[in-house]
């Protein structure tokens, strides 16, 4: 009996890789991981902005940021120290499992609570529509480390085509959409606003009398237009980041495979 060559079993070994992986054949594997690959690449977005927006809710330097940048002791007539204590009586609020916010500071030597109904009120929503932000953060991590596992084991380094191929996608619909939205925050940003409002919310609590209002006066629209700035680039930041080290990666295990075979062929 002829004994085959290392080039002759390391090419068998190959085409039975090719075949299939963990047992699934081939076609079937690539079915999986493309459908896979287009869920997320639309997750992929939805995982960044969730996470920026978890990140910047709790970022304590961004609210000490608006009460200097605006400035808010000046509108409000309460100090800084205790616009700090407000905001971090705001944070740990979206946090908790309080289901309404009493921010308390002193004024004039007592100890008094700074929101009206209303506003306390309209902080529930807000507190609703962050954790359930929260919630969306963690589903589309679990699934993308998930579909990263899958992807390899079905697909071996092939699969990195296919990730780099999502993650390009996904992030030229995504910049698209920042376009869009970035042009329109530059000619009316108000109105965007207003319609992020009344798509958030079910009810017109968001509508504060500007006048009397501590909620609006501590936190107002310039606020959240650069709130909106920074989860943007965040955003384009990460696909870049994303994209650069999904094509390095592929180039690298190609180049290698490449080398393999040029070694296979050599032997032969």
């Amino acid at each position: 009996m002829t004994e085959e060559s290392p080039a002759v079993q390391a090419s068998t070994q190959s085409e039975g890789d090719a075949r299939s992986r963990l047992g699934v054949p081939t076609h079937v594997a690539r079915i999986v991981v493309a459908a896979g690959a287009l869920v997320f690449a639309i997750i992929l977005p939805l995982l960044f902005v969730s996470t920026n927006v978890r990140w910047v809710v709790n970022s304590h330097w961004l609210y000490a940021w608006d009460f200097h940048h605006y400035p808010i002791s000046d509108h409000t007539e309460l100090s800084l120290s205790q616009l700090y204590s407000a905001a971090d009586q705001i944070v740990h609020y979206f946090n908790d499992n309080t289901q309404f916010l009493d921010v308390r500071v002193h004024l004039n030597g007592t100890l008094v609570s700074l929101y009206g109904q209303r506003e306390i009120l309209h902080m529930r929503d807000v507190k609703t529509l962050i954790q359930g932000v929260y919630k969306v953060q963690i589903w589309t991590l679990v699934y993308a480390g998930l579909f990263l596992i899958l992807g390899f084991a079905l697909r071996g380094r092939g699969f990195l085509k296919t990730l780099t191929r999502a993650a390009k996608w996904s992030a030229i619909g995504s910049v698209a959409i920042v376009a869009v939205l970035g042009v329109w925050m530059a000619i009316n940003f108000n109105s965007l606003f207003i319609l992020f409002h009344e798509i958030s919310f079910s009810n017109n609590l968001w509508e504060l009398d500007p006048y009397t209002s501590y909620l609006l006066a501590m936190f107002p629209e310039g606020f959240f237009l650069d709130t909106a700035l920074i989860i943007a680039v965040l955003a384009v930041l990460e696909f870049l980041s994303f994209g650069v080290l999904t094509w390095w990666l592929a180039r690298r295990f190609t180049g290698a495979r490449q080398a393999e075979k040029s070694i296979a062929a050599g032997e032969g």
